[in-house]
Parts: C-alpha cells; structure tokens; sequence
C-alpha cells in the first residue's frame, strides 16, 4: 500500500508502481482533500488519517500489507504501525522517517529553505505564468506547472499533473481551493505528531534523499546570495539528520536505513528503479507471517 506526500494523490506512484507490481500487488491510495478522494472541513489529524487507512485496506479486504510512505506519510505509517500492528508486515519510509514536531520548533532552517523556494520559482520566464491582478502568480498550462514542480529536483508523472490540479477560470492552473485548505490542515496535524517507532516490532525500511532541498534551486538564487543559501541548507541538513535517520537509529537500531547522496527528496521520481529495487530486497527478508 503506497501513501503520497503532502498535496500529491495516488498518480504520483505512476512510475514506481509497475516496477513493485512485477513481484506482489500493488495500491496506492489518494488521501482525503486530494485528486478524487472526498474533501471534508476536517479530519486532517494524524489519528483520523490512520483510521481513513484502516476503512480503506477493510474495503479492499486487505488483512496485513507493507506500507510504503513518502514525506508527511511517515507519520501515517507510524501511527498506523503502533494502532493495527496486526496489520502491517513491514513498514517503508519514503523520506519520511522524521520527527516534524521538533523540526516545525528547533530547526532555524526551516524559514529561509521556503523563501529560497519561493524566490526560485519567482524566476521561472514570465510567459510560462500568470499574474492577476490581487491574486497569487499561477502556472499559465500543466506544462509550466511541470517546470514549477521539477524545481524540487525530480519530474513529476503527467498523470499526476493533471491529478493534482485544474484549468480555473481566468486561466492557468491550480489546485483546487478545496486541496490547498487541506493542505494547509494536513501540515497543522502532523506538525502535532510525535512518532514513537520503539513499540513497532515489524521489519523497518527507511531511504533518506541525502541531496539539500536547496541543491536544485541554487542555480536560480542570485550569486551574491549563494553563501547565505548554503549556510542555510547546511543548517537544514544539521536538524534534519537529527529529526531523521539519527532519532530513527536510536529507536530502532535493527531499522534498515539508507542515505542517497545523490537523491533529493522526491527519491523514488529520481531513480524508480533503485527504489524498486530497495523495496524488494527489504521484502525479501519477510517472513510470510511474524
């Protein structure tokens, strides 16, 4: 079972599902507020997403599965793990192993990684978006979303594209209103969770990007910021490998853990087949039944 990253829907596995469906069943599953799954107010917590799985894996009629995560759906599996650990026979960390909860509050990286981010895609050419008037600069077609999108380092599936967003009146495209509130609700619950991966038993996989969120973008940010950038990116890293495989290590030092040096944090876009192929030898290690 695949789980997406914050705003992403199940489309965005369009390229790493095949390859994990030559050995074993694969789904992948669009959270609520997303693609075509419904979109309530509310329900965006990391207790109301696990029991959105649970329905979910009880309507396939999935007894126990491996889950794989990307970003915000560590959290997911985590919880889901320590709910239902009847239910899991592994669990695959996407870049998503990380405490977020002390991220959001101890990491001073965090803010200038998203003004860098911004001041990126400030500098796409002005033909490629939109700007109306009081309103928030826009992809002018799903082709320039595309470029949008590839500057956090991977591309993206055209289905997952034209997934995620929609012609809106006026022009361009964007999600819709309702997948940007949860979005935004989606970041507030997990922003709450703390994972706790000592009570999990079952066998974990977690694949860390090893790239700085940053390296893609440094080509766009003027020269004469470019030391203020890495010193930012560095700070990042520091934080991030404390939130991440080291807090992962020290809960669960027979944990599986990778670092690819040359992956940013879409991984599995930038190299399908390696993820594939990381996947299945974690699962060859399986037992049938724990």
């Amino acid at each position: 079972m695949l789980l997406t990253g914050l705003g992403n829907t199940a489309a965005v596995y369009d390229d790493l599902a095949p390859l994990l469906a030559r050995r074993q069943p694969v789904v992948a599953l669009t959270r609520r507020g997303f693609g075509g799954s419904s979109a309530p107010a509310a329900g965006y917590d990391v207790a109301t997403r696990v029991e959105d799985l649970r329905l979910a894996l009880d309507r396939l009629g999935l007894e126990r599965v491996v889950l794989v995560g990307h970003s915000i759906a560590g959290d997911e599996l985590t919880a889901f793990a320590g709910r239902y650990p009847q239910r899991v026979a592994g669990l695959v960390y996407l870049d998503s192993a990380l405490n977020r909860f002390a991220m959001s509050r101890a990491n001073p990286g965090q803010g200038c990684m998203q003004a860098y981010l911004e001041q990126a895609q400030s500098t796409l050419p002005p033909e490629q978006m939109l700007h109306p008037a009081g309103a928030e600069p826009r992809p002018r077609s799903h082709e320039a979303l595309a470029r949008l999108m590839a500057l956090q380092g991977a591309p993206v599936p055209q289905t997952e594209l034209y997934a995620l967003s929609a012609w809106i009146p006026g022009g361009g495209v964007l999600p819709p209103t309702s997948a940007r509130r949860a979005a935004e609700a989606l970041s507030q619950g997990t922003e709450l969770y703390r994972p706790d991966y000592r009570p999990l038993r079952m066998p974990l996989l977690a694949l860390y990007a090893g790239q700085s969120p940053l390296n893609p973008l440094l080509p766009r940010i003027p020269a004469a910021q470019q030391r203020q950038a890495r010193a930012c990116a560095r700070a990042n890293a520091h934080f991030f490998q404390a939130a991440g495989p080291d807090g992962l290590r020290a809960q669960r030092p027979d944990a599986t853990i990778e670092i690819w040096p040359d992956a940013s944090h879409y991984l599995f876009l930038e190299h399908p087949h390696r993820t594939a192929k990381a996947i299945e030898r974690f699962l060859e290690n399986i037992p049938p039944q724990l």
